[in-house]
């Protein structure tokens, strides 16, 4: 995939710089429709960047709603300790960061009534949800539901975990 992107970002450059440069070319040409030719290239050249400005915000708005986490979760749920971490900057760049990958994130107060009553609730799928809690006993009620789990000790070792499983 990256190479077939690459080929298609030097493809993009060459036609730029074609664009680009047809308007000198029938400058310096002559005949009786060089005036016209250059006119016409000029015009070219000037709507060209906006047209693929557009072309490129338009296939990033669709794909990024388009895109779904590889992983086959789509849900993460974080127990009480997140709100404990509120302010640090690691976890709510990490927060945002699984936000902007598609993920829909839940926080959850304590005990695992909430996560039982979000599933109903919602009628989320369990194999499509993760828990990430400090409390084995909230990792073990939802493990008996059929969701993924990671016990949290630390920032990067939550993160570890989560890559494994396929996410982030």
């Amino acid at each position: 995939m990256k190479e077939k992107k690459r080929i298609l970002a030097i493809l993009a450059v060459v036609l730029i710089l074609a664009v680009f440069c047809m308007p000198m070319i029938f400058a310096l040409g002559k005949g009786e429709k060089a005036g016209q030719y250059f006119r016409v290239s000029l015009g070219l050249a000037l709507i060209c960047p906006i047209l693929i400005y557009i072309c490129m915000m338009i296939y990033r708005g669709v794909s990024s709603r388009n895109k779904l986490p590889e992983s086959g979760v789509r849900d993460i749920f974080f127990g009480a300790f997140l709100q404990k971490a509120a302010g640090d900057e690691e976890l709510d760049a990490w927060t945002a960061y699984l936000k902007n990958r598609g993920y829909r994130l839940h926080s959850l107060g304590t005990g695992n009534e909430d996560i039982r009553s979000c599933l109903k609730d919602t009628g989320l799928n369990a194999a499509e949800c993760v828990l990430i809690d400090d409390s084995q006993e909230n990792l073990d009620d939802a493990d008996k539901l059929g969701i993924e789990t990671v016990r949290f000790v630390s920032f990067r070792q939550a993160v570890e975990e989560l890559k494994k499983l396929g996410i982030g």
